[in-house]
């Protein structure tokens, strides 16, 4: 009762505590938790609900804080799903350091607070030494896990907020005011310390899983050796290493937070990824999925089936690195499936998530290049309307603007568009349906708008196949969402050879394989029909082709929303207009017009999330994150 007593009154002078969740509020059963192996497995698995739910836009900025994704603010009942699309406000300006979106520091505003899971995982590592009943193999791997879901944690905040404080015990329950009034670590201090529990936990974690239906979506060596490179490239990227706007962001009494420019961080990113991927191999993950295609499906069909694979297979594919859990997709399909009948049940599949039609121009055409260096696009009239022909009729069934022809395999397997072609909803073989989204018809039923795409364009690529809209309501299947995932890292160590070494072989190789998997010629052969042909053999333009095939390959994943911070090209990529096509249109020249949405004007400091003013009244130790 004198620790409880004791605890209370820390809390009550400190607000509860929440922002900084590592004093345990559980504290009289916690010891149970641990009396058997069964009970404490239960705990860690506990641990690993506290970790973000990366394939939910609801709770992953990167979705609607991008401009991959248009959620419809202006267009329908925004005030009934603004705290489901709370993320949006970071595209919008409206991230505010009185209430932060997503605030996952402390746990607010739709966010898991990852310092209780921090909390939770050491108190695992504190207390599981202590079980009697455990064998030393479990022992061992527990262990690792939690330090790994801990360094998953911290690589989290570190990206949202740079610098954050390091704890590493399990404080105690009467700990003072002022024993947890913590403060930034430099942050060097936090990438060492990242990979620091990477490194003492990845040998003890499985390099696969064999118990699949209990285990799947727990650490490997794989997942773990991939996010010590990730970190590792977090830190060597322009964003973190020798940014000048933080040359000035300091903590308590001065403390310099960021050191100097550090070229061999690169390095030490190359030989990370370089490991992971040998340790991919050793544990089977040594190539990227591709359907298994029996003959009876053409080779535009068959492509499909491969590129929406790779993300949507069910059966954890030989891609996948870490997914989220069965049911971790099932929000993202309902928001982003088209309906192909006027029967569907409206209620069971809110389609609110659209795509931008500024970024899919970012898709290669044909030739595996971009539009703006491909010879034959220059002085295209994007909007003429044509009608397809021959092979075009794969992808394309009726009248389209010029700006949909002639694209990469990513594109038609990616988007969804009017009167393009959709395997799925009961048509997985040789028939695909069409997508039919003049207003009125299936696909653009505006008598509710929560119910349609704003923009006119579907995100088909993270739609199973096997999804299916029904009368009764919208059938989903199911699939782990690709939290890591191979091309991801052949691409992030392409990107790291090429700091280091500059436009190798081996690191267009690596391209390369991402670029053969989608029906496309290796680097050198596609550029040489460009207007830049030399553009794949210096550094400055290999980076180019790599960050613009992260956009393309990665696109709808979450990744285009941290990789251009990383970059330092927030303001440069993402404020320009955000646009649709004319969802009211009745005719092709009526429909297939531009209309502009939105141009965000993001700055400086919306690089980083801002810590929330009353947390800073509490915790006058923290400083607030530069330019908030």
């Amino acid at each position: 009762m004198k620790k409880i007593a004791s605890l209370l009154s820390a809390l009550l002078l400190l607000g509860a505590c929440d922002y900084l969740d590592i004093v345990p509020d559980d504290v009289a059963t916690l010891d149970h938790a641990f009396t058997d192996a069964v009970s404490a497995e239960r705990y860690l698995l506990n641990c690993y609900a506290g970790l973000p739910t990366e394939g939910d836009p609801r709770y992953n900025p990167a979705f609607l804080g991008s401009d991959e994704f248009w959620f419809p603010r202006n267009d329908t009942r925004w005030s009934e799903f603004s705290n489901h699309y709370a993320p949006a406000n970071i595209l919008f300006s409206l991230q505010s350091s009185n209430n932060p979106s997503l605030n996952y520091y402390e746990g607010r505003n739709s966010a898991k607070g990852l310092w209780k899971t921090i909390r939770k995982c050491n108190i695992f590592l504190n207390k599981v030494p202590t079980i009697d009943n455990l064998s030393v193999l479990n022992r061992s791997r527990w262990i690792a896990e939690a330090k790994t879901i801990k360094a998953y944690c911290f690589f989290y905040l570190v990206r949202m907020y740079g610098p954050i404080p390091i704890v590493d015990y399990e404080v105690d329950v009467d700990a003072t005011p002022e024993e947890l009034r913590f403060e930034r670590n430099t942050f060097e201090e936090c990438i060492t310390y990242i990979t620091d529990l990477i490194d003492d936990a990845a040998p003890s974690l499985p390099l696969f899983i064999s118990k699949r239906r209990e285990e799947l979506g727990r650490f490997t060596q794989p997942a773990a050796y991939m996010l010590k490179a990730k970190t590792l490239i977090l830190a060597a990227s322009p964003q973190f290493n020798d940014n000048s706007y933080y040359h000035d962001f300091t903590g308590k009494n001065g403390k310099v937070l960021f050191g100097p420019k550090d070229d061999n961080r690169w390095i030490a990113a190359r030989d990370a990824c370089k490991e992971a991927i040998a340790i991919c191999v050793d544990a089977g993950i040594d190539g990227l999925y591709e359907y298994s295609n029996d003959g009876t499906l053409n080779a535009a069909a068959a492509m499909e089936h491969t590129i929406r694979g790779s993300i949507t297979d069910e059966q954890w594919s030989k891609e996948l690195i870490l997914g989220g859990g069965t049911n971790s997709s099932e929000f993202l399909q309902r928001t982003t499936m088209a309906r192909f009948s006027r029967d569907t049940y409206q209620g069971a599949q809110p389609t609110t998530l659209s795509v931008a039609l500024s970024f899919i121009n970012k898709f290669y055409t044909n030739k595996g290049i971009p539009t703006e260096e491909d010879p034959d696009w220059s002085g295209k009239n994007l909007y003429a309307l044509r009608e397809p022909v021959g092979g075009e009729l794969d992808y394309i069934t009726a009248t389209n603007p010029e700006f949909n022809f002639d694209r990469e395999p990513r594109f038609y397997a990616a988007i969804g568009f009017n009167r393009g072609t959709w395997y799925g909803n009961g048509s997985v073989g040789t028939t695909p349906h069409t997508l039919r989204a003049y207003i009125g018809e299936e696909a653009n039923l505006q008598g509710d708008a929560v119910y349609m795409s704003t923009t006119g364009i579907f995100a088909k690529k993270m739609n199973n196949m096997k999804n299916e809209t029904l009368k009764a309501g919208t059938s989903i299947q199911n699939y782990p969402f690709p939290v890591m995932r191979l091309a991801d890292l052949y691409l992030l160590y392409a990107e790291c050879i090429n700091e280091v070494e500059g436009p190798t072989d081996e690191a267009k190789g690596y391209i390369n394989q991402v670029r053969w998997r989608a029906g496309l010629d290796d680097v050198d052969t596609s550029w040489a029909r460009s207007t830049n042909p030399n553009k794949p053999n210096t550094r400055d333009g290999l980076r180019d082709i790599i960050q613009r095939e992260r956009t393309i390959e990665l696109a709808f994943e979450g990744h285009r929303f941290w990789d251009v911070r990383r970059w330092m090209k927030l303001e440069a990529e993402m404020n320009h207009n955000i646009s649709a096509w004319n969802i009211k249109g009745r005719t092709a020249e009526e429909y297939f017009q531009e209309v502009i949405k939105y141009r965000p004007t993001l700055q400086i400091k919306d690089y980083l999330w801002p810590m929330r003013l009353e947390l800073l009244t509490i915790n006058p130790n923290l400083k607030q994150t530069k330019g908030w």
